[in-house]
């Protein structure tokens, strides 16, 4: 964990020790701030004994480890590792067979992570895990498998804990809705013509618009988070590659891309186009590059 300051943001400073996420191969975290008990505009969000964040684990030791996050003292493990049947090596071999994002739901009444299929004509799966009014995550998920979800990669919540939209590698991506009893179903399949490897997804609720990241090809999917239906393509130059991750901040959409370049995308309100390339290959290697965010950020215009 690290603490940034407002006034020198670019030296993030380690907070308490690292600490053991159980598993042998961390590969997304996720982050209640429902469960904090303040904030402070100079550091990560402090918080009680609960569990605000919590990390998925894929490798040999598949699973889910959670933290309590405190302003002055960092992570500290807290209730029991929540395991995930997979038959996998370090570092895993994918896609198939692999975990892929972990989220709460905009309540964060419950937590949410994807695993892929490991044989491509066989649903992937959805784990739920509710937390009750103390914060507590239940260790026991409630395990969706819809027809229609295979290579299950990112999701996003469309603004309720009710409906998503969740990446999948083997087609687009699909509209999902989550029942109050936390199952899952897909109630729209949209596939995506041309399309290399959907990974993930980012929601807009202020232009009302799913934007789909393909890992494989430049361009950027625009959806109608109603319909499923495809809106329109926001153009990326073909020597940008794929996209790896993306994040929307106001009316700005910003995505790291697979050579060593930020796009920024404006416009959103006429389906979007780039207004920037950032170079980074004054950083170093582009390998090891996949996750990105924001500071500080405002977040969508809706929220």
């Amino acid at each position: 964990m690290f603490s940034i300051d407002e006034a020198d943001p670019y030296h993030p400073t380690m907070v308490g020790d690292p600490v053991s996420t159980v598993g042998t191969f961390p590969q997304s975290v996720a982050y209640s701030p429902k469960h904090a008990t303040g904030k402070s505009h100079a550091s990560i969000v402090c918080s009680t004994l609960t569990a605000p964040a919590c990390v998925l684990n894929g490798g040999t030791v598949p699973g889910i480890a959670c933290f309590s996050v405190k302003k002055s003292k960092g992570l500290h493990p807290i209730g029991r590792f929540r395991p995930i049947a997979l038959n996998q090596t370090d570092p895993p071999l994918g896609p198939g067979g692999t975990v892929s994002d972990i989220r709460f739901n905009p309540s964060e009444t419950a937590l949410f992570a994807a695993v892929k299929s490991d044989i491509g004509t066989i649903p992937g799966f959805i784990y739920a895990y509710p937390i009750d009014l103390f914060g507590s995550i239940s260790t026991t998920p409630i395990v969706s498998r819809p027809a229609d979800l295979i290579v299950d990669f990112g999701f996003s919540f469309l603004g309720h804990d009710s409906r998503g939209v969740v990446a999948d590698a083997t087609y687009g991506a699909s509209i999902i809705e989550i029942s109050p009893t936390l199952e899952v179903n897909v109630v729209h399949k949209t596939t995506v013509p041309n399309q290399g490897a959907i990974c993930w997804t980012v929601y807009s609720s202020f232009y009302d618009a799913i934007y789909l990241m393909d890992l494989v090809n430049s361009n950027i999917t625009v959806l109608d988070p109603k319909t499923g239906a495809i809106k329109g393509t926001i153009a990326q130059a073909t020597s940008a590659l794929g996209s790896a991750d993306t994040f929307i901040d106001r009316e700005w959409l910003y995505v790291l891309k697979s050579n060593p370049s930020i796009s920024v995308i404006g416009d959103l309100g006429n389906i979007g186009k780039q207004v920037q390339s950032f170079d980074l290959s004054s950083l170093g290697s582009r390998q090891g590059y996949q996750g990105f965010a924001v500071y500080p950020s405002l977040g969508d215009l809706g929220s």
